[in-house]
């Protein structure tokens, strides 16, 4: 897969929670890619939404980009592509973004880049 492949802006389909991702080549080599997002919890709340975002740069590998953070926990993102769909899954993901936030789930791409 190359840039072309799998720039985009995507859109969590599938949860009652919205949550977007920008990927974008990063110039840097042929398989690095910046990934930037912001997930939401709860907009539906009196007191409002908790928000959580993302920005890394990481490299495609085969047809995933995987991310880790040490927080308090080791946190691991993993992006899996299949044509204009991501797969999020994520492990140790508890508070990380903020309470109740998470990336994981289906995306689809809804602008290519």
């Amino acid at each position: 897969m190359d840039s072309m492949n799998i720039a985009g802006y995507y859109k969590r389909v599938g949860s009652a929670d919205r949550s977007e991702l920008w990927i974008e080549a990063s110039g840097e080599t042929p398989t690095r890619y910046h990934v930037s997002g912001l997930a939401y919890w709860g907009e539906k709340r009196a007191s409002g939404p908790n928000i959580g975002t993302l920005d890394f740069d990481a490299d495609l590998d085969g047809n995933r980009i995987l991310h880790s953070e040490s927080y308090d926990v080791d946190h691991l993102i993993t992006l899996t592509f299949d044509g204009d769909v991501i797969e999020v899954s994520e492990r140790n993901a508890v508070g990380v973004y903020g309470v109740k936030v998470t990336f994981a789930g289906k995306y689809e791409r809804v602008i290519s880049r």
